[in-house]
């Protein structure tokens, strides 16, 4: 059995999962096919706007939990602080402690949302193709680069990490394999005939003026990253 607590303001929440073996191993085994195996590869591009789009043009767009509940938070800290300044004794003012528990209890059930989500999203994903390929995203060095706290929360926010890595565990269960690629220009240059088409983040559709393809920049970004990762020749320019 695995037992896991989380505390969860003034208490703790326990979940215990028990797993029951009722043959053993070596008995009753038979072959299954991997349905998997025949599906077609997909190319993964992680974003803030859409947190994830597809090589074959879906797009999921990014909900921003934290951020939609910002203001909300942050006015419940604001109350607490006051309270903690102003009272010696705020740790037994039934105040204090009502707001301490709001805020807990919302923490729990955005975080319960998103890993919902995540799990929805990473299922389809995983269960409707093949090999999946994914950017090899530095993260933390992401963050710890950006000037903008606003850009830092939105990392935070969209939690890439956590999608990945619900992404490679249903992967190792499905059979199938997750790859990374250089994520460098995957945005900029062109799926259909591999110029580069330089363009601002603010900019989200991708227009080239070489073949006149013109398609969201993320799912541009997923193709390039599904090429990448298959090795597959662009033209390129001439």
């Amino acid at each position: 059995a695995t037992v896991a607590r989380t505390k969860v303001g003034d208490h703790y929440d326990w979940k215990v999962c028990i797993v029951w073996r009722m043959k053993p191993y070596d008995e009753h085994f038979m072959s299954i096919e991997n349905p998997n195996e025949t599906m077609e590869p997909i190319g993964i591009d992680l974003g803030l706007k859409n947190l994830v789009a597809l090589s074959d043009g879906t797009k999921i767009p990014n909900d921003n939990t934290y951020r939609k509940k910002e203001k909300v938070v942050s006015k419940l800290q604001k109350r607490m602080a006051d309270i903690k300044n102003n009272d010696p004794d705020y740790e037994r003012s039934h105040e204090y402690q009502s707001l301490k528990r709001r805020l807990s209890h919302g923490y729990k059930k955005w975080r319960n949302h998103r890993k919902d989500l995540y799990h929805k999203l990473t299922s389809e994903i995983v269960y409707n193709h093949g090999d999946i390929y994914a950017e090899n995203l530095d993260i933390l060095k992401m963050m710890r680069d950006s000037n903008s706290k606003t850009m830092k929360k939105l990392y935070k926010d969209a939690a890439w990490s956590k999608f990945m890595t619900k992404v490679e565990y249903k992967a190792e269960c499905a059979g199938t394999s997750v790859f990374r690629v250089n994520p460098h220009n995957t945005s900029n240059l062109c799926s259909g005939c591999g110029h580069m088409v330089k363009k601002d983040l603010s900019v989200r559709i991708h227009e080239c003026p070489h073949c006149n393809l013109r398609l969201d920049r993320d799912v541009n970004a997923a193709k390039n990253i599904l090429s990448r990762g298959l090795g597959a020749a662009r033209p390129g320019p001439t």
